[in-house]
């Protein structure tokens, strides 16, 4: 947003991660503040289109990226998941250690011990 006074302009800018509806509400408010009160300095005169145009290609590219997965939900193990798993505690770790990949270790020991890769992975990192 740019708000010009007659020797000296006023900028203003807003970051961060936004869902689409804060983007938009962002976008139109600190548009039409910038065409409303961009014009009335000297520099800001010239500036206020710029900034107009610089608005317009930075919304239109955040709305086209892909949103913000949501963060994740931890997986919380019962006290019986991680009996069910102690056991394979060095497996995991060794078996990671040789190379292989967590998502093949995990889905293995999880399809022996009836748990769900994702709660392998839970018990290995919280080990």
């Amino acid at each position: 947003m740019l708000i010009g006074a007659v020797v000296v302009w006023f900028v203003r800018t807003k970051k961060g991660r936004m869902c689409p509806h804060c983007i938009s509400s962002t976008f139109w408010t600190y548009t039409l503040a910038t065409l409303a009160l961009g014009w009335w300095g000297i520099v800001s005169f010239f500036l206020t289109p710029f900034i107009v145009v610089m608005n317009v290609i930075s919304y239109r590219c955040a709305s086209l990226s892909p949103a913000y997965p949501e963060d994740p939900v931890p997986t919380v193990l019962s006290s019986a998941q991680v009996r069910n798993l102690e056991p394979y505690r060095d497996e995991i770790f060794q078996r990671l250690l040789k190379g292989e990949l967590m998502e093949q270790v995990a889905a293995d020991i999880g399809n022996r011990v009836g748990a769900t890769p994702a709660e392998v992975r839970a018990f290995y990192n919280n080990s």
